[in-house]
């Protein structure tokens, strides 16, 4: 066997693989995947920020959520901040405007979401101490507010540092990340909200639910320093990173009593905890993931710019915690401007309806599009399998690949001698490719087309064992009969022989013959000699007891046998393989065995024979004579030399 893409044993490529396809090292060997791509990029010089300030530090997105219809809602900026939507090619659909909707200072967060039925952008203005939702279209009417701008604090209708915010289904309240000085999540009533009234309408009981303690940071149960991105999950529970805490947490939102301390909460309210694999993990978005090929699992971008951090991880929401996948932004993609101490800092991550991420990186100032190509194709070189004079005849080609994951894909080629590609056909267990018979040559070439109709998903092709043998050259299987000689194998398959319908006598080259007169069957000798008959049933001389009955239909056994008058020898095939014999016509005239020789005639070439030996011997008995002076015609002692001495 020929292995590939097992342990010690490497793909043997023409393409780069990791342009279009990965080779990812592993314990076992290599694999082929779809490769993990910077599919596009929304930069400094794209449309949207075209008329950016010169001399103003590059836009900084800190948040991308990619709409239904395909659009992106964008929003970020220290030194100039904006909240737009743009297409995928960074033209601006819809753009928030200070001077329609109000002043913002800086916003790191900003969704979608529905007020009254209406559709809205909800933002957080950390610098301006709001959390608020305008109409998206071009009235940008303010329909809900939490917070007065610029007028910081914990109290009703106050916040701190709103660093996030989220509409929870379907009640339609709100969830707040407070951040610095508060430490806190809280969950506002949505329904309180009355624009012109005192506090907006908002009193002491339009919290609902809070996770953290007021002014109070910590780690302990019921306590937060950096609150990031709640999300309320499906189960009721409610998912919030904590930048300064380094932690990731779900608590469980049913022991919320504000009456007690820290609100109610104790260890057994965290039901899920995830710390990272370094110290200083800074989770600025967390995302559980509901569907798709990533279910179940809590997306965590890791805006830290230290050594460990600026990376995405995808760990199961379970016992586990297992980081199944991980994306180290430092390396993955750099933009060109970039130097070497240049750092990044992805801050949001969304998917978009094919499956690619799109993750707003503050540092690099850009929006990067990531995933996979959708399809790609890698070719071998043309193997010879470490025997490049031989002849080989390939006979099947074991598959390492495991069960692929839904809306994917590995399509398999195969050229012998590069004489073009065939598609392979894969057994139902998808673990071999039977090739057909006379699948011979000197070199095997691979092609390997990977899909998948997920940008995030890909198929995996672990590796293979092809397997050959030295061709065989079989002469045989059973003899031709007639005028037909034999057929040829092929790769173990099976020719027919012609016989015909009555055999009329020939000879045995062991056991016993059998021979035929004009209208009747004698028996013959095997060993040398061959029966004769005329018009009955000859008789001879046999060294076996058996007659050796004329084949009509038979199948040969392997080496040549000789029939009289007929070619037995088959044609040399691929295998060797001894071939099955059918009943033929009768063989012509012309080939058919004639009349036995006369006995009188044999008797005649005899004494040719002997006068040929004996009529010289006189001349050469008196050369003799004269030689050694011996006269051998002396009767008394050599009678049998008398005559011819005389």
């Amino acid at each position: 066997p020929w292995e590939e893409g097992t342990a010690g044993h490497p793909f043997h490529l023409i393409d780069k693989p990791d342009s279009v396809a990965v080779t990812t090292s592993a314990d076992s060997g290599e694999d082929l995947s779809l490769a993990r791509l910077p599919l596009a990029t929304i930069d400094a010089g794209s449309p949207v920020w075209s008329g950016w300030p010169a001399g103003v530090e590059g836009p900084d997105p800190r948040c991308v959520v990619c709409l239904d219809n395909g659009d992106l809602l964008i929003a970020g900026g220290k030194m100039r901040t904006f909240v737009v939507v743009i297409d995928t090619r960074g033209n601006v659909v819809w753009q928030y405007d200070p001077s329609v909707g109000g002043t913002i200072d800086k916003v790191f967060s900003a969704q979608p979401a529905v007020f009254d039925g209406r559709e809205c952008v909800l933002m957080a203005d950390r610098d301006g101490g709001r959390g608020f939702a305008v109409t998206m279209d071009a009235a940008q009417q303010v329909v809900w507010q939490y917070g007065r701008y610029h007028d910081w604090g914990t109290g009703v209708d106050q916040l701190a540092d709103p660093f996030a915010v989220s509409q929870v289904a379907p009640n339609g309240n709100v969830l707040i990340a407070d951040s610095l000085r508060a430490n806190r999540v809280i969950e506002v009533s949505a329904d309180d909200y009355v624009a012109g009234a005192a506090n907006d309408g908002y009193t002491a009981s339009s919290i609902v639910w809070q996770y953290g303690v007021t002014g109070d940071p910590g780690t302990t149960p019921g306590h937060l320093i950096q609150a990031r991105s709640p999300e309320r999950l499906p189960s009721g529970d409610t998912l919030i990173g904590d930048g300064s805490g380094h932690q990731v947490i779900v608590v469980r939102d049913s022991d919320y009593d504000p009456t007690k301390a820290n609100n109610g909460y104790d260890a057994g309210s965290i039901v899920w905890k995830y710390t990272g694999d370094y110290d200083s993990m800074d989770p600025n978005m967390v995302h559980y993931i509901s569907r798709g090929p990533h279910a179940g699992q809590i997306l965590i971008v890791d805006s830290n710019d230290q050594e460990g951090g600026s990376r995405l991880l995808w760990v199961t929401y379970d016992a586990k915690k297992q980081v199944v996948d991980q994306l180290d932004m430092k390396t993955f993609r750099r933009p060109a401007w970039a130097t070497g101490s240049a750092k990044c800092s992805p801050r949001w991550a969304a998917y978009d309806s094919e499956g690619a991420l799109w993750i707003a990186d503050s540092e690099f100032y850009w929006l990067l599009r990531v995933g996979n190509a959708g399809t790609a194709t890698v070719t071998s070189d043309p193997l010879d399998c470490g025997s490049p004079a031989m002849v080989k005849a390939f006979d099947r080609w074991k598959l390492m690949t495991p069960a692929q994951p839904s809306g994917t894909s590995v399509k398999l080629e195969y050229s012998i001698d590069s004489k073009g590609f065939k598609p392979a056909t894969v057994s139902s267990d998808g673990k071999d490719v039977n090739f057909p018979g006379g699948t011979t040559g000197k070199t095997f070439t691979y092609r390997i087309t990977l899909r998948s109709g997920n940008r995030s998903v890909t198929p995996v092709f672990d590796g293979f064992t092809l397997h050959y043998r030295k061709p065989t050259t079989g002469g045989t299987g059973g003899g031709g009969g007639g005028d037909k000689p034999g057929g040829s194998g092929n790769s173990g398959g099976s020719g027919v022989y012609k016989y015909p319908a009555t055999a009329v006598g020939g000879t045995g080259t062991y056991g016993a013959g059998s021979g035929s007169g004009g209208t009747g069957t004698g028996t013959g000798s095997g060993g040398s000699g061959a029966g004769t008959g005329r018009t009955g049933a000859g008789s001879s001389a046999s060294s076996a007891a058996d007659l050796l009955k004329p084949p009509v239909q038979s199948t040969g056994s392997g080496a040549p046998q000789a029939v009289q008058g007929y070619q037995t020898e088959g044609v040399q095939g691929v295998s060797g393989v001894p071939l099955r014999a059918a009943e033929g016509a009768q063989a012509p005239a012309p080939e058919r065995p004639g009349p036995p020789v006369p006995v009188l005639a044999l008797i005649g070439a005899g004494v040719v024979i002997a006068a040929a030996f004996f009529v010289p011997w006189p001349f050469a008995a008196a050369k003799i004579r004269a030689v050694v002076g011996f006269d051998h015609t002396r009767a008394k002692f050599y009678r049998p030399f008398w005559p011819l001495g005389k």
